[in-house]
């Protein structure tokens, strides 16, 4: 395969961004502010830029196999050379505003994991703003060329899991002091939600965009992902709709409850 199939009906543009946290340092890279990629896909009126799926597949792929063995490596092989189902820097459909949807991916997966469902999404007239957070996924490469591997599965199993069940495990890697007063590291992942929606804001400030419906505000995802959908749905009033898709809810969070409507 040499392209992943476009979903009938439109097209999908995409442009990349980031959001900083100036107030939290980085757990996994040791970096004093904490910086969040995303890229957004959206209704495009025409094509646009040719775009890989996964640029810089690389580090990606090789902290997949390291965490699955090799047989991932065979299967990842090509991935960096597949053509996207979106373009880039295309014009948008319409004036909007979109409704905006965010997509959080699993524990070592990779931000681009869920591309059946986002492109599907944008094509039916969303904005799908797909997180890329540094930890939760198996790699992630920032701007400056950084590289900031992911947790392995035994690490991630220790610091995600009392987020819902008890446990005695003693986190790996100094964590415990790092997250301290939390319990599991899944907080840390949920404030990563705001400050993407505060970057939005900033970018739907600006006349030349203004895309953006942040009235209609949805948050989606899987497995881990979908853990953290849930935190930060009682985190932040301004998410009015969540889908948590393969994964327990948090116990704090299944004690308060949500005010969204959530599935």
């Amino acid at each position: 395969m040499r392209a992943l199939p476009t979903p009938n009906g439109g097209l999908t543009g995409a442009v990349s961004a980031q959001a900083t946290d100036t107030s939290r340092p980085d757990l996994f890279s040791g970096a004093a502010q904490r910086v969040i990629p995303f890229r957004m896909l959206y209704p495009a009126r025409s094509p646009g830029v040719f775009a890989f799926h996964v640029p810089d597949a690389g580090p990606m792929v090789d902290a997949i196999a390291k965490s699955h063995g090799w047989i991932s490596r065979v299967l990842f092989a090509q991935i960096g050379t597949l053509a996207a189902p979106w373009t880039d820097a295309a014009a948008p459909s319409g004036p909007g505003p979109f409704a905006v949807i965010l997509y959080l991916p699993g524990v070592t997966g990779y931000m681009q994991m869920g591309s059946f469902q986002t492109t599907e999404l944008a094509v039916q007239g969303y904005v799908v703003v797909t997180l890329n957070q540094p930890g939760a996924v198996a790699a992630v490469v920032l701007p400056d060329h950084r590289i900031i591997p992911g947790m392995s599965r035994e690490d991630a199993a220790a610091l995600i899991s009392p987020s819902y069940v008890s446990s005695d495990q003693a986190f790996p890697g100094g964590f415990a002091a790092k997250l301290a007063p939390e319990h599991s590291i899944v907080p840390y992942l949920a404030a990563d939600v705001p400050i993407v929606l505060d970057r939005l804001t900033e970018i739907n400030a600006d006349p030349a965009h203004g895309l953006l419906g942040l009235d209609r505000v949805g948050v989606m995802g899987m497995s881990l992902g979908a853990i953290v959908t849930a935190q930060a749905c009682a985190l932040d009033a301004r998410i009015d709709a969540c889908l948590m898709m393969d994964a327990p809810v948090p116990t704090d969070v299944a004690t308060i409850g949500l005010r969204q409507a959530a599935l």
